[in-house]
């Protein structure tokens, strides 16, 4: 049995030591993060990588995606509303994906996703192996079109707009057969 790290509340010992757990054949597994600054042995995650979560590429595993970027997003102090913004941005291009890019798939498709915290920002990444997709080459509706009642305007592209300008920066790149969505967020120190 191979050995890594587990994550979550029970990931250290009484005295902050990481504890040992047995490895998920699906699931990459790194040392545990901190716990999120509500907890009394907090530490900044700057620099870390965290575990990066393959699931399911159904409308199920949403909920757990959400989670996913809620936690990141505490462990790394992001405002409670941007913070929000990322789950929405997150969450949009992650149903795109189930909705559209797996829509021939079946149930052997996989998204994955995970995250890092550095230089003062959080990056989340989104990645599938579905046909090749770059969110941003779809056409962004123009001011006028946003000013127009929802029955008048084009169905499509509202869901990726309101993603790309709920985070500081979101970027696209393809890689070994992958889609690779990135999402960032910056830390707010005021």
């Amino acid at each position: 049995m191979t050995i890594s790290y587990c994550s979550g509340a029970n990931s250290f010992t009484s005295n902050g030591q990481p504890r040992a757990c047995a490895e998920h054949p699906h699931d990459e597994r790194i040392p545990p993060q901190r716990p999120p600054a509500r907890h009394p042995h907090a530490a900044r995650i700057a620099g870390r990588v965290m575990e990066k979560r393959s699931l399911p590429a159904v409308l199920d595993s949403l909920a757990e995606i959400r989670r996913f970027v809620k936690e990141a997003a505490d462990a790394a102090r992001i405002e409670e509303s941007r913070a929000y913004q990322l789950q929405l941005a997150v969450d949009e291009i992650a149903t795109n994906i189930m909705l559209y890019g797996y829509k021939d798939a079946g149930a052997s498709a996989v998204i994955s996703i995970g995250g890092e915290m550095s230089d003062g920002a959080l990056v989340i990444t989104v990645e599938d192996q579905a046909p090749a997709f770059d969110p941003r080459t779809m056409q962004m509706p123009e001011a006028e079109d946003l000013a127009r009642p929802l029955e008048e305007r084009s169905i499509g592209g509202l869901g990726i707009f309101l993603a790309v300008q709920g985070v500081d920066r979101f970027d696209y790149r393809r890689a070994n057969d992958a889609n690779i969505n990135i999402f960032e967020v910056r830390a707010r120190h005021d």
